[in-house]
């Protein structure tokens, strides 16, 4: 059997800098959810990229069972993510970004996003993970989230994880929603 899933997130430009070298690509959390998922089942993308990107990440899911009709398409660039890792000490030793066009981007899920079985927040800030939640009737939900939003909104990433929001984290029967490296008994 397999279950339609609705994944929501972000759809970004990464400019990575490693001991090995530098390399710009698309990317986000949405992106390589999709990606893993779209080998199994049908996935139903939602989120905002910029026009100077939209054509790329089409051709980057062509011919994959990923509905691309959440997409919104936005005239300001699409974020770009710029970070430096340490393989010495196996971490981001800086990073930064460019908002582009994420802060422009209000979830409105569409019919097949809102019935999907299975719901994929992606790495966004909790507000819109909070947004998209609350439309959706997804049985089992998992999560993502960065670093920068566990330090300046841990209280609020940390309710979704025990289920403290209005909408709450759902499992399948009731049972636990998959949340980061975490469960969330719903």
């Amino acid at each position: 059997m397999s279950w339609d899933i609705s994944v929501a997130g972000t759809l970004h430009r990464d400019d990575i800098t490693t001991p090995r070298g530098h390399a710009r690509s698309l990317g986000g959390s949405a992106v390589y959810f999709a990606l893993a998922a779209a080998r199994h089942t049908r996935v139903h993308l939602n989120g905002i990229v910029g026009v100077d990107t939209a054509e790329r990440f089409r051709a980057m899911f062509e011919g994959l069972p990923i509905d691309m009709d959440g997409l919104v398409v936005s005239r300001t660039p699409t974020f770009v993510w710029h970070a430096v890792h340490d393989f010495d000490r196996w971490v981001t030793s800086s990073e930064s970004e460019e908002p582009g066009c994420d802060p422009e981007w209000e979830p409105r899920l569409g019919p097949t996003s809102r019935s999907a079985e299975v719901l994929f927040l992606g790495s966004m800030h909790p507000r819109l993970q909070h947004q998209v939640l609350s439309q959706a009737g997804a049985g089992l939900v998992g999560a993502d989230s960065m670093t920068v939003y566990m330090r300046e909104n841990n209280a609020s990433v940390r309710s979704r994880r025990r289920g403290e929001t209005g909408a709450g984290w759902r499992g399948v029967r009731g049972g636990p929603a998959i949340v980061g490296d975490r469960c969330a008994h719903g």
